[in-house]
């Protein structure tokens, strides 16, 4: 969604809006329809392909949608006719102003709904479910995702605004999530995100890694077990995971992973929506959605025959893949701010070589190596003034190998030199001495002085 044009992010969403009693429109922040149901479209006496895409005053002069996007405030069940011309006196229209993560107004909702001969009984009966497939449009357009984890998604670049946008409107609907993309990019954060987000938000977030699970263990972890099952099993049988998910949401990470036995019968759950436990001769109606993560090419393991291809396509309905952290490096300044302060502590506590370190960085470890790094770099510090000197030492031996590349930037000097000299004159050209007392390992300060050209001397 850009900061102009409202737009139906899917086929699911709109299957949603079809599926109401009542008339629906969205138009953009310039009342251009950009999407109208047959309903309304009926009500108005057009069909929706002569409607969308122009003004919406066309066909109702007496519309609001500009006022009501002027304001930004809401007029809800008004009991006035939309046009002149439709002599319907029963009827209620809800306007509702759509804004963007800037808390700006895009577009407008628009709902109408008439009241049949059976009066305002039957309508108000159907209200409270008009209400909430409104509210989760609105929400669906709003990117409100960030904030629905307990463990903030934190973010400034375009591509991971689009990401959220994207991950928002998914939720909404109850088919499958694929999440790829790198380890310590947040797979799991936005499967938890996406999970508050759903219908299913009240209930259980069940989590299963693939990979955390020895093969023999894994049918029965997700698809539980009946009385004596096996040597050692629970007496009274166990319940899998698929089942504790039913009515919720069931996030499988490291998919790639998971037993290629396993991977048919997951198969079949997905598929009749049944489960059987190990040694049950009667099988269980389960309601749950799937969300799956993995770091790895699913394509290119079902062409080595390592994951089944049916599955694959199973499981690849809506995909989400999260770039590494080097391909958004507008993020990290505002990743470090957010780990420093739930630690209590204040960006302007960290000097500029440091923080011009941290930004230069490729972070191979993505968002999870930029934690750890900064609780390391805090508790180095005794939570005080955060220098570059304070950094781990195996971190500032990557940054130096980085830096000897040809194909990377350097970081900033920032009097580095002087600081090398001056360190190693006061421990006699220790080395060992001088790269403890620096914080870093042996390795790097030798880098840091073939790229100075300081000489080393006996010692």
């Amino acid at each position: 969604m850009s900061n102009h044009t409202l737009v139906i992010p899917n086929d699911a969403s709109l299957e949603i809006l079809n599926s109401i009693p009542f008339g629906v429109y969205f138009c953009d922040r310039n009342g251009i329809v950009r999407y109208i149901n047959d309903a309304y479209a009926e009500y108005i006496g057009d069909i929706p392909q002569n409607i969308i895409g122009h003004d919406i005053s066309e066909f109702l002069p007496r519309s609001r949608a500009k006022e009501v996007m002027k304001s930004g405030i809401a007029e809800l069940y008004d009991k006035t006719s939309v046009r002149e011309d439709v002599k319907k006196s029963q009827i209620l229209v809800n306007r509702i102003p759509v804004f963007n993560i800037h808390n700006e107004v895009v577009g407008m909702i628009s709902q109408l709904m008439t009241v049949g001969d059976s009066g305002w009984t039957e309508l108000l009966s159907k209200l409270k479910y008009a209400e909430q497939v409104i509210g989760l449009m609105e929400s669906g357009l709003r990117p409100t995702l960030s904030n629905a984890s307990e463990r903030k998604i934190v973010w400034k670049s375009s591509i991971m605004t689009s990401l959220i946008e994207r991950a928002t409107a998914y939720a909404l609907t109850d088919e499958t999530v694929l999440i790829l993309g790198p380890s310590g990019s947040g797979k799991e954060l936005f499967a938890n995100a996406v999970h508050k987000c759903s219908n299913r938000s009240n209930k259980p977030l069940i989590v299963f890694n693939c990979a955390s699970v020895s093969r023999q263990f894994v049918n029965s972890e997700l698809f539980g077990y009946a009385p004596g099952a096996f040597t050692g099993a629970s007496r009274s049988g166990k319940p899998g995971l698929i089942e504790l998910a039913d009515q919720g949401t069931l996030f499988l990470d490291e998919i790639g992973d998971l037993d290629f036995d396993a991977q048919g019968i997951l198969l079949r759950v997905l598929e009749t929506h049944m489960i059987q436990r190990i040694n049950a001769t009667v099988p269980r109606a389960v309601n749950f959605r799937l969300i799956a993560a993995t770091n790895k090419n699913l394509r290119t393991m079902v062409r080595d025959h390592l994951f089944r291809e049916d599955l694959f396509y199973r499981l690849n309905v809506l995909t989400l893949s999260i770039p590494p952290l080097a391909a958004r490096k507008e993020d990290i300044v505002p990743l470090i701010k957010h780990f420093l302060e739930k630690k209590g502590m204040q960006i302007s506590a960290m000097d500029s070589d440091c923080l011009q370190v941290l930004e230069r960085y490729s972070w191979p470890g993505n968002v999870r190596e930029l934690r750890n790094v900064i609780t390391s770099l805090m508790i180095n510090a005794g939570y005080g003034q955060l220098r570059r000197e304070h950094l781990p030492p195996d971190f500032l031996e990557a940054v130096a190998e980085e830096c000897d590349s040809e194909e990377r930037k350097d970081v900033p000097e920032g009097g580095e030199k002087e600081m090398l000299l001056a360190a190693l004159a006061r421990h006699g050209y220790n080395m060992t001495r001088t790269a403890k007392s620096l914080n870093m390992a042996r390795n790097t300060l030798y880098a840091r002085m073939k790229k100075y050209n300081i000489a080393r001397r006996e010692e």
